[in-house]
């Protein structure tokens, strides 16, 4: 429920840059994932083909990021990471879990968005540098 508050406040606010084509195509995929799961049932190939439409969505921000267009901040991007990574502690430790639960976690949180929390590191280093 807050990811779905942060989502309209921000929404609202004008928080969001405008949708290029690279975010068009993740939200047509994602849409027939979808589309997939209840034509198939089968949530384990929804799951996966998510994460890794989860995984390419992130391109444009790494793009982004390095070739300064964006400003971004380090810290949520740890934050994000560390989050995942715990999850993915809890999920282990909890004694019975599947691969595919640790798909999320893995590919989208810690894999996703450290390859991010990697470049806004490098952006402020470099920028630090120059000046």
């Amino acid at each position: 429920m807050d990811l779905v508050s942060i989502f309209i406040y921000s929404f609202f606010r004008g928080k969001f840059g405008k949708l290029g084509k690279p975010e068009k195509i993740v939200a047509v995929l994602v849409l027939l994932v979808g589309v997939a799961w209840k034509v198939t049932g089968n949530p384990y190939i929804a799951n996966i083909s998510l994460q890794i439409i989860f995984l390419l969505s992130v391109i444009p921000t790494i793009i982004g990021v390095l070739k300064g267009h964006l400003i971004e901040k380090e810290l949520p991007w740890y934050l994000a990471v560390a989050s995942h990574g715990f999850a993915t502690m809890g999920i282990i430790t909890s004694g019975s879990f599947t691969w595919t639960s640790l798909v999320y976690p893995l590919v989208t949180g810690v894999l996703g968005n450290g390859v991010v929390a990697v470049a806004v590191f490098c952006q402020n280093k470099k920028s630090i540098q120059i000046h």
